[in-house]
């Protein structure tokens, strides 16, 4: 049996190469960078925590703040690098998965790969708060 392919698989997450290039290149568009390009305000906490990167043993942190999409790591951050897949233990709580989107001297900024549901974020508010 044979199956027809379509003519553009995954057409969203590639640019269409027939598109006018220099339209798009007109409109000048600032990159966001930071508190900019968040989608929810980032609640200043101060709580322990451990990083797990490169399959390595458990390295303590402190998230310096949190959001629904991801936190600041304070510590020893160094060998992290943008785009690293990483993982948070906080407490009790099971890891939450990570990619590294900044990294500078002793502090880095991660987004979670899935948004905590706001009940989560509630009860991880709740947690990290009684530390």
């Amino acid at each position: 049996m044979a199956f027809a392919l379509p003519a553009r698989l995954f057409s969203a997450a590639r640019p269409d190469p027939d598109a006018n290039v220099a339209a798009a290149s007109d409109t000048p568009r600032p990159e966001l960078t930071g508190a900019e390009a968040r989608s929810e305000e980032r609640v200043p906490i101060s709580a322990g925590a451990m990083l797990v990167a490169h399959q390595t043993a458990l390295q303590p942190v402190t998230i310096a703040d949190l959001s629904r999409h991801g936190c600041c790591l304070d510590g020893d951050c160094k060998a992290l690098r943008p785009g690293q897949f990483i993982s948070i233990k906080i407490g009790k709580i099971e890891r939450l998965a990570a990619i590294v989107r900044w990294v500078d001297e002793d502090r880095a900024g991660v987004e979670f790969t899935r948004a905590l549901q706001p009940q989560a974020f509630e009860y991880h508010m709740r947690e990290l708060s009684l530390d």
